[in-house]
């Protein structure tokens, strides 16, 4: 006796079909869909903004640590050299003017240091400088009509 299959063939191999293809989005999908990439756009610009300035405010913090090694030095400087060069230079100047060289030359040397630290401080900015032009550049190209193009100011800087 034989027995039937329990499938005929045609069925797995139905089961393998390509479905039919999707139907073109309509013109609400599309809107959803320019929200939703415009919400990710700006989700992501603003991660870039934390970003760039996380990095800024560790420039800030490196400059403002060197200020501070600078007047630490300056501190030690003045103590330890003080002493040693007033001592060398009294024989010779007397104590007074020994002691008023030694201290303009280590306030001249910290001096130097904070000024320095300063110039630094003063080449650090926080504004996410990158991401707002970014952003500048994004909205041209959503106020753009007419298929007018719209020159991009981050590459003629």
């Amino acid at each position: 006796m034989k027995e039937a299959p329990s499938e005929p063939a045609s069925a797995s191999a139905d089961s393998e079909t390509v479905p039919p293809p999707e139907p073109k989005p309509g013109l609400f999908s599309l809107l959803d869909s320019l929200i939703s990439d415009s919400q990710n756009l700006v989700s992501t610009e603003f991660n870039l903004a934390a970003a760039e300035i996380r990095g800024n405010i560790r420039k800030l913090l490196v400059s403002m640590a060197i200020i501070l090694a600078g007047g630490i030095i300056c501190g030690i400087a003045g103590i330890a050299l003080l002493g040693a060069v007033i001592a060398a230079l009294a024989p010779a100047l007397g104590p007074v003017w020994a002691s008023l060289v030694t201290a303009l030359v280590a306030i001249v040397s910290g001096g130097g240091l904070i000024v320095a630290g300063a110039r630094r401080l003063n080449n650090a900015t926080l504004a996410p400088e990158r991401a707002i032009a970014n952003l500048k550049a994004h909205a041209r190209v959503l106020k753009r009509s007419g298929g007018k193009e719209v020159p991009d100011e981050r590459q003629s800087g």
